[in-house]
Order: structure tokens, then C-alpha cells, then sequence
């Protein structure tokens, strides 16, 4: 059985947008149009990364840890910036929440 973060992910016309019960990462989103990605971390705002291909994200959205599968295949090899300004964390938080008490428990 694969283990994933992965609470919901949302199709858009240009790509998805993601949220995880991560430890390190609350949400991304992707635009296949542009191989954007943009993450928001906890605790360190939200940067956008640069040429990520559809194959990237996908590894990415569903690893068993976002923040290890991040710094392993992301975080040094991609050219990014960090976003100015705070993230709006409220609609995403409770969410998030939502979600989690939703989600089916696997044994």
C-alpha cells in the first residue's frame, strides 16, 4: 500500500492545486502552461519554482513526504523566488482541517 499526504487535489484548466498533511508544506499549486509550482511552506511563506515539468509534480504531489521528496528532488535543483507578502492561511488552514477529519483511516 503507497502511503500519501495528499488530502485533496483540485484540477484547474492550467493545472491543480494541492493540499497535504505535511509536517513542513500546507499547499502547492501547478501551472503545466508556465512548469510553475508554487509551494506554501509553513512557517516560510510561499515560493515559486521554476521549469518543473507534469513528471516532477506528480512524483512530488503524491510522495510519502512532500518535505523529504522537496529537498531531495526540488529545493537545489530548480531556480525559484520567494513570494513578498503574507499568504492569506486562513481558507486554506481550516480546510486543511476539514479534510483531515474527514479522511478515511487506513489499517
Amino acid at each position: 500500500m503507497i502511503k500519501t499526504m495528499l488530502l485533496l487535489e483540485e484540477k484547474l484548466e492550467e493545472g491543480s492545486v494541492c493540499y497535504f498533511d505535511s509536517s513542513n508544506i500546507y499547499a502547492c499549486k501547478y501551472n503545466a502552461n508556465t512548469k510553475q509550482l508554487a509551494i506554501i511552506f509553513k512557517g516560510a511563506g510561499q515560493y515559486v519554482y521554476e521549469d518543473i515539468t507534469n513528471y516532477n509534480f506528480q512524483r512530488f504531489k503524491v510522495a510519502e513526504s512532500q518535505g523529504k521528496h522537496f529537498r531531495n528532488y526540488i529545493q537545489t535543483k530548480f531556480k525559484f523566488i520567494k513570494v513578498e507578502g503574507k499568504v492569506n492561511l486562513e481558507p486554506i488552514l481550516t480546510l486543511i482541517e476539514q479534510l483531515k477529519k474527514n479522511k478515511p483511516t487506513i489499517e
